[in-house]
């Protein structure tokens, strides 16, 4: 049955066998051209193989199915910095920011292609915006700090380092190292 189909596609995308998912997901769209899920994930398989033309048609059609699912928005901005316009993905986040200003998977995603894309004074503005909504989120911290030494701000750098170091101590053997400190 198609649900018992999709049951096996979604266990088999948790487990991270791809191959096999990205087969069962295409036999539903075989079924229902207009399966969301299916066509997300089929997608985003698409872009990882680097057959980025072919998962942006795959998630534009997606879209325009259910044409404000946030996570699909994302990952269609991330399809277009893998295919080397980072600048045109952290733009094509811009109307969802409009609407969900405040959605930090968007505003790591288009602090992320700022910064490939150099304009690393954008990507520092909107890593300080998320950690305005996330104080304490270390992820973001170390994402700040890597872009500020990017961006030649090497003290500024440091002392972002520093100050995660202060607040994270690490205990054990794998020490500060092992988290990339």
């Amino acid at each position: 049955t198609p649900a018992r189909a999709q049951d096996a596609a979604d266990r088999a995308w948790a487990a991270g066998d791809v191959e096999t998912a990205t087969r069962l997901y295409s036999a539903r769209l075989a079924a229902d051209s207009n399966d969301v899920r299916a066509l997300h994930r089929v997608a985003l398989s698409r872009a990882w193989a680097g057959r980025h033309d072919e998962a942006l048609a795959l998630l534009d059609r997606a879209l325009r199915l259910d044409p404000n699912d946030r996570e699909r928005l994302v990952d269609r901005a991330r399809i277009l910095a893998w295919k080397g316009d980072p600048a045109g993905a952290a733009a094509s986040l811009e109307p969802l920011l409009q609407r969900d200003p405040g959605y930090v998977p968007a505003l790591q995603a288009r602090a992320q292609f700022l910064s490939w894309a150099g304009d690393f004074d954008a990507s520092l503005r909107t890593y300080g915006r998320i950690l305005e909504i996330s104080p304490g989120d270390r992820a973001v911290g170390l994402d700040r700090a890597r872009v500020l030494s990017w961006a030649s701000r090497f003290a500024a750098s440091q002392a972002a380092y520093d100050s995660l170091l202060r607040r994270n101590r690490f205990t054990g053997s794998r020490g500060a190292s092992a988290y990339g400190l």
